[in-house]
């Protein structure tokens, strides 16, 4: 899965820096973006997990923005943020499996019915970059 290969990803395009650079076409820093897939990541998993164990199938979407400024992405320090990334990564395989080992099948509020490899196929991205550099996706 290319979800298991995003942290190391990360780590080695954000070596050498504090997280904190921007691009000017976008809202958040290196760190934030961090962050974001982080969140994205444990979010779904925990969707498909429930589903999975015998919860609801609604998915309802969200605001990743009002999620940004109540977890305060641009003060969490890089190292942490990918730390959180790590996790969050095995996390969402692990779910992922146990939903495609059951067929589950969300239904989200904006696309409908989405199973488990629907699920299994969104990934998650970042905005490419260079060491110092922060570039537009």
């Amino acid at each position: 899965m290319l979800v298991a290969g995003i942290p190391a990803r990360c780590a080695e395009m954000l070596s050498g820096t504090d997280g904190l650079q921007r691009h000017p076409d976008l809202g958040w820093t290196a760190g934030a973006y961090v962050c974001h897939v982080t969140d994205d990541l444990r979010i779904w998993a925990e969707r498909v997990a429930g589903a999975a164990l015998g919860g609801s199938q609604q998915v309802p979407g969200y605001d990743e923005d009002l999620l940004a400024r109540g977890r305060q992405y641009d003060r969490v320090p890089l190292a942490g943020a990918l730390w959180s990334l790590q996790h969050a990564a095995r996390e969402w395989q692990e779910a992922v499996g146990l939903g495609l080992d059951r067929d589950v099948v969300l239904l989200h509020a904006g696309r409908g019915a989405q199973g488990a490899p629907d699920v299994a196929g969104i990934t998650p991205t970042m905005p490419a970059t260079t060491p110092g550099t922060f570039a537009a996706p």
